[in-house]
């Protein structure tokens, strides 16, 4: 069963660390690639364990390391997301929502092309 709940940003980091390496991720990858956030390693393993607790994440034992492996990829997490913020913007437009997407933060000319590609699928199977 997925998990549903949405994830708070400090948790939502360690996940992307993790989505970031091969799985199973040893701790103290995490510590490493989290230097950054000034974490201390009782930090990082109260959010690990919250993860596990919500489903978001499998610990295995291995000798003293605890491994992690995500139960949820980072696309299902995505779309998760990305229906319930639909959801709370009812009204808004799809163009509008990309408009302002694309201002903040850009975009490239692959991402581009990919959109471009999607839309054409979309039309093609509304053709049929």
């Amino acid at each position: 069963m997925k998990p549903n709940k949405k994830l708070p940003e400090s948790e939502l980091k360690i996940m992307m660390v993790i989505w970031d390496n091969t799985p199973p991720v040893p701790r103290n990858i995490l510590s490493h690639q989290l230097a950054d956030q000034s974490w201390s390693d009782p930090t990082i393993l109260t959010m690990l364990s919250r993860l596990v607790k919500k489903g978001y994440l499998a610990c295995e034992k291995q000798g003293n390391k605890n491994l992690y492996t995500p139960l949820i990829s980072r696309e299902e997490y995505m779309v998760d997301e990305s229906i319930s913020f639909g959801e709370k913007l009812k009204n808004v437009s799809i163009t509008g929502l990309m408009t302002a997407f694309v201002q903040t933060r850009g975009i490239t000319k692959e991402e581009i092309a990919q959109l471009e590609e999607m839309i054409q699928q979309y039309k093609d199977s509304a053709d049929e």
